[in-house]
C-alpha cells in the first residue's frame, strides 16, 4: 500500500475464430492498507540540560518517531508513561514542556519515559529515554549565623 494504492486492469477475452469476436472488461483493484512496521524514535535517548530557571510553559526537546506505515498507522499520539510523577513536564504532539518550576537542590535528573503509539487500532508503540539534567545556579541567599 505504500507504494501502489490501486491498479487499473483491462481483460480481453476473445475466441479462435478465423474472425474472433472480441469483448472487454475493465478490473479496479483498490489495495487496502495493514498496520504492518513497527514504530521507531529516531533516537533511542534524549539528553537534554535545562537551567533550573526554565520558564514554565519552555519547550525542552522534540521526540519523533516514525514507521514504514502511511495514513493513520504513522500517525502517532506522544505520552510520558513513567518519571514524572511530580508533574513537571507535559508533551504535545512530540514537544516536551515546562509544566513546573524545576529546583537543582531538589532533583537533578529526571529519567521520562516517553511513548509513541499509532492511532490506529490495533495499534503498536515504542519508547525512548529522555534524560533532563538540571544545571545549577546560584539562586539561594547567603545567610549569617551568629557564634555561640
Amino acid at each position: 500500500y505504500e507504494t501502489v494504492q490501486s491498479y487499473s486492469l483491462t481483460i480481453i477475452c476473445s475466441d479462435q475464430r478465423s474472425q474472433p469476436l472480441l469483448d472487454t472488461s475493465r478490473v479496479y483493484i483498490q489495495v487496502t492498507p495493514i498496520n504492518e512496521f513497527i514504530p521507531t524514535f529516531n533516537a533511542s535517548t534524549y539528553n537534554v540540560l535545562v537551567r533550573e530557571d526554565v520558564r514554565v510553559g519552555a519547550s525542552l526537546v522534540e521526540v519523533f518517531a516514525t514507521d514504514g506505515d502511511s495514513g493513520a498507522d504513522g500517525q502517532f499520539d506522544y505520552t510520558i508513561t513513567s518519571g514524572n510523577e511530580d508533574g513537571k513536564f507535559s508533551i504535545v504532539q512530540g514537544v516536551i514542556r515546562v509544566d513546573d518550576g524545576l529546583d537543582y537542590e531538589a532533583v537533578q535528573e529526571y529519567n521520562l519515559t516517553v511513548s509513541a503509539t499509532e492511532r490506529r487500532n490495533p495499534s503498536r508503540s515504542t519508547t525512548a529515554l529522555v534524560i533532563v539534567k538540571v544545571i545549577n545556579l546560584n539562586d539561594n541567599t547567603p545567610g549569617c549565623h551568629p557564634l555561640r
